[in-house]
């Protein structure tokens, strides 16, 4: 903001300093050629009226100045605040998305770690079985040796039992080769059920590990749906803040341009008012004149009151004294009628030429005063018909000049008030050109971040279809894995039939019975086995294996030892 201040500083001086020598050159002009009083009608003025030129003082200017600035900062500190919440939402979108990396490598870390030690336990469970079959190999062996030896002992008796024992052996035989029969079957089926139980072991551990990769992936699925949602409302958001921002940008374009529209007739009325201003100045120039004018024949006007006072005041004198003098020369008169009268009586007695020669005399006297006073008369009212025409000149040229004031004033006021209107469009102009700057940079930033958080929604769709399509697959094999476990548990439960049919035929000895007990108790065991197949680990499956390798070496124990004792 600063720097846009500073740029538009150097303008606005030169613009103050050349609007004053502007002016200053058309009143030279005028001082030098002075137009006549009738040159400006009242239409000219109103038409001049439309017309300004902007003039900025300093002291408003860096007003506006300071005034812009702090409502720029104030909006660059919302503006900045605006910045860190976003930025403290991405770097939490950030840590989500690195926990739930964090979380999905640990899974499959564990997941291995377990595929693993599964592994090590089956192959240790596998050993363990093969140590104790070797063994039992070895205390059958012995045992082999020792019953030979006895055997080798008891040779004698036993020829002399093996006469009777031939019948037993003939017998035995045909119940041997029963037996060996039922035994082979059972030998089959044995192997056959022990490869359907690993079959079933495997798939209800791979059941139980998809189970667990389902479980895993439903959590990744809500998390990624509400990580979409989430996105989907921030993009919401983001788009009705770009909605406001454009509503905003659109607003402060139509105010700049109302404001434009204003600054134009401001200015127009300015240079109107500023052309009224100086034909008032040429005016008030050309009344200071006259006014001088008049003045100096106001004091012409009044010296020659003056000496017309002092003549009047000599002529009233005068007039006194011929008053006295007409009075005087009246009693003069009467005393002369009266004297004339007796001189006349004289006169007709002595002649009357000299007395029409003296009364003539009088006569003219008397005119010539009379014509003197009404001369000093007119003078006077001729002086007191001037003074008051002065007068009353002087008090309309007053009058005139007070007008002209008050006219300077209204007009003076008016440039002022044209100026700070001028001046307020002109700051409102600068500010809603910053407002739009920051408005066009928020715009920007919020359409940026829009498609950044589209991007973001992008991938994490592709994300959740891929874990869709991965949940899907591993529905449907696990789907193919029951199908494939109840498939063997037929199978099994088909042999046990089997098995229970021929074990109720074979009734022959206490040896066939004691073996169909212990295959009564190895199905027995496979049952509870099959029950507990859901509740069951890995490592209750090995010890399962185990027990279920030792039934079956016991089983050939015992059979080798009937048949032993059979021989």
């Amino acid at each position: 903001m600063d720097s846009k201040i500073n740029r538009t500083d150097p303008s606005k001086t030169t613009m103050r300093k050349s609007s004053p020598g502007s002016l200053g050159v058309p009143k030279l002009s005028r001082m030098m050629t002075r137009p006549e009083p009738n040159y400006l009608s009242p239409t000219r003025l109103s038409l001049d009226r439309s017309r300004k030129v902007p003039t900025t003082p300093e002291r408003t200017h860096t007003r506006a100045v300071i005034a812009s600035s702090s409502e720029s900062n104030l909006r660059k500190i919302q503006l900045k605040e605006d910045l860190r919440k976003a930025n403290e939402l991405i770097a939490s979108l950030e840590n989500d998305k690195s926990l739930l990396y964090n979380k999905l490598h640990e899974a499959l870390e564990a997941q291995k770690m377990a595929e693993e030690d599964f592994e090590i336990e089956k192959f240790k469970a596998v050993e363990a079985g093969v140590d104790a079959a070797q063994r039992n190999e070895e205390e059958l062996k012995k045992e082999l040796e020792i019953v030979k030896n006895q055997h080798a002992s008891d040779s004698a008796v036993l020829l002399l039992v093996t006469r009777e024992l031939e019948k037993v052996t003939q017998e035995l035989a045909a119940s041997n080769d029963a037996k060996n029969m039922l035994l082979s079957q059972a030998e089959n089926a044995s192997k056959n059920l022990k490869s359907e139980l690993e079959k079933a072991r495997c798939f209800q551990a791979e059941v139980k590990r998809r189970d667990k990769i389902i479980e895993k992936l439903d959590g990744e699925i809500e998390v990624l749906k509400m990580e979409k949602s989430y996105a989907q409302g921030s993009a919401l958001v983001l788009e009705r803040e770009l909605e406001e921002a454009n509503m905003m940008k659109r607003s402060a374009s139509a105010s700049l341009a109302s404001l434009t529209k204003e600054l134009e007739e401001s200015n127009k009325r300015l240079h109107a008012v500023e052309s009224e201003m100086a034909d008032l100045m040429d005016k008030a120039k050309l009344m200071a004149t006259v006014g001088s004018r008049q003045c100096q024949d106001l004091g012409k006007s009044q010296q020659l009151l003056e000496t017309a006072e002092e003549l009047l005041s000599k002529a009233e004198k005068e007039a006194r004294k011929l008053k006295a003098e007409l009075e005087t020369v009246k009693e003069e008169k009467r005393q002369a009628s009266s004297e004339s009268l007796v001189l006349r009586e004289k006169l007709l007695s002595l002649g009357g030429k000299d007395y029409e020669t003296q009364l003539e005399h009088y006569k003219k006297m008397l005119d010539e005063a009379r014509h003197e006073i009404d001369v000093l008369v007119s003078e006077v009212e001729q002086t007191k018909m001037r003074e008051t025409g002065l007068v009353n000149h002087v008090k309309k040229c007053d009058e005139e000049v007070s007008s002209m004031g008050k006219e300077m004033n209204r007009l003076g006021n008016l440039v002022k008030k044209t100026k700070e209107e001028a001046d307020g469009a002109l700051r409102k102009e600068s500010q809603m050109r910053d407002d739009l700057k920051e408005v066009e940079d928020e715009v920007s930033y919020l359409q940026e971040t829009l498609r950044e958080a589209r991007a973001e929604s992008l991938k994490l769709n592709a994300k959740m279809l891929d874990k869709e399509t991965e949940f899907q697959s591993v529905l449907h094999e696990n789907d193919l894995l029951r199908v494939k476990q109840d498939d063997s548990m037929k199978k099994i439960k088909e042999l046990e039939e089997a098995l229970a049919k021929k074990d109720t035929e074979e009734d022959d000895g206490e040896q066939d019975y004691d073996l169909v007990e212990t295959l009564d108790g190895m199905n027995v065991k496979l049952e509870e086995n099959r029950e507990e197949k859901e509740d069951s680990t890995d490592g209750d499956d090995d010890d399962t294996v185990e027990v279920e390798y030792s039934m079956w070496e016991s089983y050939h124990t015992g059979k080798k030892e009937a048949f032993h004792k059979g021989k």
